[in-house]
């Protein structure tokens, strides 16, 4: 009689993404903000969808965290506000 040893693969979707996105968007705040925030949304927004599609509860909540730290480097970021209020004045332009 032989044994059969079988090994289970823990999938965890949406960790990396978010865990990255936390990584990325806590140097955005702290550094370089216009570099590091578009990868942390990036990051983010991957992680959540891989989350979201596979039913995994840690993977959607470290995105979850992930975009609200991006949120934090976006709005500590003066570049980026820079950059978003030029966009809005443009487009609010264009429309009148």
């Amino acid at each position: 009689m032989t044994k059969q040893i079988v090994y289970v693969h823990q999938s965890t979707p949406g960790l990396l993404g978010g865990a990255m996105a936390c990584i990325f968007a806590v140097l955005g705040i702290f550094t370089f903000g216009t570099l590091f925030v578009p990868i942390a949304a990036i990051c983010g927004i991957l992680g959540l969808f891989s989350a979201i599609t596979r039913f995994n509860l840690s993977g959607l909540l470290v995105s979850l965290l992930g975009l609200f730290l991006t949120i934090i480097g976006l709005l500590t970021s003066p570049a980026l506000l820079l950059m978003l209020g030029l966009g809005a004045a443009i487009s609010a332009g264009a429309q009148h």
